[in-house]
């Protein structure tokens, strides 16, 4: 480790503690660092004999605050790197890239940033120094996940890359010891013909998995590890892809190292004298008002006061509606008409007789002058209540009221009739043995294989259909056929499994009875999205083993 002083000054000063050195060492907090920048690049994969280009390393920054003096960190650099296997009269794999990175603590049991390391490219056959047949390219690291290798000519297989939550193949995951291991490259030795060696995985948060063993000619190349950055304790994540070009520990640009650059604080001056009081600012704006507050309960009624003055006579009203009309009452007897005599002096009115017939109308006379105001008379008896009054408008809706318990829930409906869902075709017409799967005719016609390990995210098998979509997919009405013919004790059982969670989605069992073929028009679980499926034929005896088979189903 070297320590370069960046800048100084009477109150700070920056410095890099620099780790160029293959391996694990630890790093103890200066006095007065808080906070550190810690940047990693891990190695890239090595260029097996007659391959194609290795896969590269990541860079990988970000920054650790909330440190006091005394903290320990384990520094590692160009760890874990795969090795590459030697071929059969070919070219030999090359090496995967160690990974590079920072835990706290003075072992690496809890990482919080690490820089993948690329997989070796597997090895190639030449004649002569011709290179006829190369190997398999490595993968580069990645975030979330490093790339799988390149396959081989023939049946090579590459390795695939580290994720964040397990490794590629036979790669493994960080130790207290260091990062993920890539896995080593396999080699199937000479079996008639020169077969190159297997890439290594690239070291990793989980190593890249190491090429498969070559048969018939090169071999693949290894996986990339995957990167990581733990965003709960560092800020500012940042990943560089393919920056790590050198495949060992060195201070170049490109070459497997680790930087922690911070800055310690100089010593605290003493206070200084309290300056003088400065004026008082001016007064503030006046705040809106605030909000009215609640109506106040009703207050007890007061005594009765004296009555007051009588008040003068307000203007009249306008006038009121014509109440309906009352019942006519009887006709009185008509009097007989008497002779009109002198008008003579008008005498005391006369108690009212019955009315008379209607005379002709006379002349108005002269309105006479207006008598003095009479003195009020006593209040009358309150009248008798007049007839309610027309509705008046709605008022204001009252507050809602609380929400009503929730009804039970209501039978299931019948169930509807299929949809036109996609279907997927599995076939082999070559002789299926038993335990193997189909090949999922769309990306490959018919054949036949053995079923792949379990995949998350994207894979090329001819095997898997995939991935499932968006909502998941739900296999129904499954139909299985085959040129086999079973005795009374024999089975043949047709699985549809999700490959990704090793469940059995549907199934069907083809025996003596059933005509060569079964069928299963139920539907099964959810495969959720992303995930991929397979078919597999499973016979209980000999007679129905080897045979040719079809099957379909909706999803």
């Amino acid at each position: 480790m070297a320590v370069v002083l960046l800048g100084f000054s009477l109150s700070a000063y920056a410095a890099t503690a620099s780790f160029t050195t293959a391996g694990c060492s630890t790093w103890s907090v200066p006095a007065g660092v808080s906070s550190v920048e810690i940047s990693a690049t891990g190695a890239a994969g090595a260029t097996g004999e007659d391959g194609s280009a290795a896969g590269k390393g990541d860079e990988v920054t970000a920054t650790l605050a909330g440190l006091s003096t005394g903290n320990t960190l384990d520094v590692c650099v160009d760890s874990g790197g795969g090795t590459g296997a030697a071929g059969a009269g070919a070219g030999a794999g090359g090496a995967g890239g160690g990974a590079s990175g920072v835990a706290v603590g003075s072992t690496f049991a809890a990482p919080i940033l690490v820089a993948g390391g690329g997989g070796g490219s597997g090895g190639g056959v030449d004649d002569d120094g011709y290179i006829i047949f190369p190997g398999g390219g490595g993968g580069s690291a990645g975030s979330p996940a490093g790339e799988p290798g390149g396959g081989g000519y023939y049946v090579g297989a590459g390795g695939e890359g580290g994720t964040q939550t397990g490794p590629g193949g036979n790669g493994a995951g960080y130790t207290s010891a260091g990062p993920g291991a890539g896995g080593p490259g396999g080699s199937a030795g000479f079996d008639g013909y020169y077969n190159g060696g297997g890439g290594g995985g690239g070291g990793g948060y989980y190593g890249g998995g190491g090429a498969g063993p070559a048969s018939y000619n090169s071999a693949g190349g290894g996986g990339g590890g995957s990167d990581f950055c733990d965003s709960s304790l560092l800020s500012g994540c940042s990943v560089i892809s393919g920056a790590g070009v050198a495949t060992v520990a060195g201070s170049a640009t490109g070459d497997a190292q680790v930087l922690l650059t911070y800055t310690v604080a100089g010593p605290t001056g003493p206070t200084g004298p309290t300056g003088p009081t400065g004026p008082a600012g001016a007064t503030g704006a006046t705040g809106a008002a605030g909000v009215t507050g609640a109506t106040g309960a009703t207050g007890a009624t007061g005594p009765t006061g004296g009555a007051g003055a009588t008040g003068a006579t307000g203007a009249s009203g306008p006038e009121g509606v014509t109440g309906a009309t009352g019942a006519q009452g009887a006709t009185g007897s008509s009097g007989s008409n008497g002779a009109t005599g002198a008008a003579g002096a008008t005498g005391p009115t006369g108690p009212t007789g019955p009315t008379g017939a209607s005379g002709q109308q006379g002349a108005t006379g002269q309105n006479g002058t207006s008598g003095a105001t009479g003195a009020a008379g006593v209040t009358g008896a309150t009248g008798a209540t007049g007839a309610t009054g027309p509705t008046g408008p709605t008022g204001k809706e009252g507050a809602k009221g609380a929400t009503g318990a929730g009804g039970s829930t209501g039978a299931t409906g019948a169930t509807g009739p299929a949809g036109n869902a996609a279907i997927a075709n599995f076939a082999s017409s070559q002789n299926v043995p038993s335990g193997n799967c189909l090949n999922y005719t769309e990306l490959a016609g018919e054949g036949n294989g053995s079923c792949p390990r379990a995949t998350s995210g994207n894979s090329t098998s001819n095997l898997l259909a995939g991935p499932a979509p968006a909502n998941g997919e739900i296999v129904n009405n499954l139909y299985a056929d085959t040129n086999a013919t079973l005795s009374s004790k024999e089975s043949v059982l047709v699985s549809v499994i999700d490959n990704t969670t090793g469940k059995t989605l549907l199934s069907c069992t083809v025996t003596s009875s059933s005509n060569r073929s079964c069928s299963n028009s139920k539907e099964s679980g959810s495969a959720a999205p992303g995930d991929n499926v397979e078919v597999k034929i499973t016979p209980s005896g000999s007679a129905c083993n080897n045979k040719a088979w079809r099957v379909r189903f909706r999803y």
